[in-house]
């Protein structure tokens, strides 16, 4: 959580774990963006470019982008998640029915997973948006709700 602990992923400290964990395998699940109740000045350490550089530099380092840049920063979330669409994983939790249905159309469904911000976030609230989302396309939710991050873990979910 580059706010909470008070580090942007392109620092040299991040890079280092970054590194780490692409060589053992490790996925790294991360905040990204912000909501606008933190410190403004804590907010440059989530910027979504900021997360460039450690997918450009470690190409097997696999993320999951939580909150897919919050609402402050859903656009320019998609859009680094894009560049790197071999490496991220987008996970949605607290943004609107109309991003969860931008990121149906615009990214693929097997890298959509879908999570909570419990305590944070009532979780009713979260499970209602992406039931609606995903309505007339009811076959995409196990994937989403379940199975995408069962593959991306390699666990298995017979």
């Amino acid at each position: 959580h580059p706010v909470a602990q008070m580090m942007a992923p392109d620092a040299p400290d991040a890079m280092r774990l970054f590194a780490w964990c692409a060589e053992n395998e490790v996925v790294v699940l991360t905040h990204t963006g912000f909501t606008g109740r933190e410190p403004a000045f804590l907010r440059a350490l989530s910027e979504p470019e900021r997360f460039s550089a450690p997918l450009k530099a470690y190409p097997k380092l696999k993320m999951i982008f939580a909150h897919t840049g919050s609402r402050a920063r859903f656009p320019e979330t998609l859009a680094v998640a894009k560049q790197h669409r071999d490496q991220v994983w987008l996970e949605f939790s607290g943004q609107p029915v109309p991003n969860i249905k931008t990121l149906l159309e615009e990214y693929p469904a097997e890298k959509l997973i879908y999570g909570t911000d419990w305590p944070f976030y009532p979780l009713s609230v979260g499970l209602a948006r992406f039931m609606v989302a995903t309505a007339g396309r009811e076959e995409l939710r196990p994937g989403i709700l379940r199975d995408n991050f069962s593959q991306l873990l390699n666990m298995n979910t017979a």
